[in-house]
């Protein structure tokens, strides 16, 4: 693959080992941070086809969580404890 002038050469990010001690790595999370909980939650749910998780309200310290994953329904946990272990072993969750 080569690159057209002006732009960027990322081959060689698709290509060769992984480096060194990554090999059982895995993206368990990444946080982002939105000003609309609910815009995001139509968009990761209604349009890219992920779960919510979990969520978890925290109103002492003004923010609130929410955890979406592509999952399927049934394999969510009932109860706020199952849920957070789910949650913290499922990879690449989007908090």
């Amino acid at each position: 693959m080569s690159s057209t002038e002006g732009s960027l050469d990322v081959s060689r990010f698709m290509a060769g080992p992984r480096p060194e001690g990554t090999s059982d790595y895995v993206m368990q999370q990444t946080m982002i941070r939105v000003k609309d909980p609910m815009k995001s939650l139509e968009f990761y749910c209604d349009v890219l086809g992920f779960k919510l998780v979990m969520f978890r309200e925290f109103p002492q310290w003004g923010f609130n969580v929410y955890f979406v994953a592509p999952v399927e329904s049934v394999d969510i946990p009932e109860g706020e404890d199952a849920q957070w272990n789910y949650c913290m072993k499922l990879p690449g969750c989007i908090e």
